[in-house]
């Protein structure tokens, strides 16, 4: 099998593919999930990273430690995916200080195409050896996003429509986190 490097040129695919999948994952969703396992099946290792941005800091829905171990639970059984975090450096710049040779994104549908083709040129012109994969999730994770997910939480029977999309720990954290808001608002 052979694949394109950044610069479009066919190269074997026996040397080293180390891609990074960043994004806040605030919570991580199925849909997440289903990047990362495809992305982990096309390079020989993958970086989960939690992008920080240093104005949100504090701003998530889940702290940054919690949101580490959540990604580093739904990964636990692939063997060539680890999880790390970055603040305050552009992804793309810390991709190639570390050594990455793509950077993976996720689409959901085509509304998601125009931004990330953007995306890709600007971070094509930061740092042009490192390669850009788009890659689609299943359809039936094609609305799953960790906002969407979130915006749910509430109404009657939020449980039973929350819990479709997201793993069945992270499920838990949600409706921890939503009992300790509304019983803090009744007191």
């Amino acid at each position: 099998m052979s694949i394109h490097d950044a610069n479009g040129i066919i190269a074997p695919r026996s040397h080293e593919t180390h891609a990074i999948y960043a994004g806040s994952f605030d919570p991580i969703t199925l849909g997440h999930l289903n990047i990362i396992e495809q992305a982990a099946t096309v390079f020989n290792r993958l970086d989960v990273v939690i992008a920080v941005n240093p104005d949100k800091a504090g701003k998530g829905r889940f702290p940054e430690d919690e949101r580490l171990a959540m990604v580093r639970e739904s990964v636990a059984d692939l063997g060539n995916v680890a999880v790390d975090t970055v603040s305050n450096e552009y992804v793309v710049s810390y991709a190639q200080r570390k050594g990455y040779t793509h950077l993976v994104r996720g689409l959901r549908d085509s509304g998601d195409f125009l931004p990330e083709k953007a995306l890709r040129h600007i971070n094509q012109d930061i740092a042009p050896r490192i390669g850009t994969v788009l890659l689609m999730c299943d359809r039936e994770l094609a609305e799953v996003s960790s906002s969407a997910v979130m915006g749910m939480v509430g109404p009657e029977g939020w449980e039973g429509v929350v819990q479709k999309y997201v793993p069945e720990f992270v499920f838990k954290a949600i409706k921890k986190q939503y009992e300790q808001k509304t019983s803090g608002s009744m007191a």
